[in-house]
């Protein structure tokens, strides 16, 4: 938001590389945006009155860019015992911006599809169509993008073991 010597108020739209020039009552206002790899926005905001009377300032701050991660899990054991019941990005993600996995069986069909990026903890219950599926292996195809940036393109194999018991297999040897 912008401030006029007025105390006419404007409102600054953020983008990468972004310029914007409007005129209010005779005022005109110059709005850039630069955002450098760094992450150090600088807003540069210049105006004049019809009297060709000047009016600059620009301001800088910087942001720390928070790397994104993104890690899945080989295995899963949807039994209902509170531990692992569904299949879903490791807790250790982080800065993740978008957001698309699906799930396929051994001969290609997509079982469950997921791209809720707001919400990736959602995950697959090794259901189809509300019904059970096989103990087994299955893929992943996770693509994803970090907010630094970085993309992700996971592929690999998933276990369902719904017969596994985190309790009773403790304790074996």
């Amino acid at each position: 938001m912008v401030q006029n010597y007025k105390k006419e108020t404007s409102f600054l739209c953020s983008a990468l590389d972004f310029s914007y020039f409007c005129r209010m009552k005779s005022i005109l206002y110059a709005f850039l945006l630069l955002l450098a790899l760094v992450a150090m926005p600088t807003f540069a905001v210049a105006g004049g009155d019809d009297d060709d009377d000047e009016l600059t300032d620009s301001t800088a701050d910087s942001t720390a860019l928070q790397p994104s991660k993104l890690e899945m899990p080989n295995a899963f054991s949807p039994n209902n015992d509170g531990h692992n019941d569904k299949y879903q990005a490791k807790s250790t993600y982080q800065n993740i911006v978008e957001f698309k996995a699906m799930i396929f069986n051994r001969w290609g069909q997509c079982l469950y599809v997921w791209t809720d990026w707001t919400d990736i903890e959602k995950g697959w219950d090794g259901t189809y169509k509300g019904r059970p599926v096989k103990d087994g292996v299955y893929f992943v195809r996770v693509r994803a993008r970090g907010g630094d940036g970085k993309e992700y393109d996971i592929k690999k194999d998933v276990n369902l073991l719904r017969s596994f018991n985190t309790v009773t297999n403790t304790n074996e040897q």
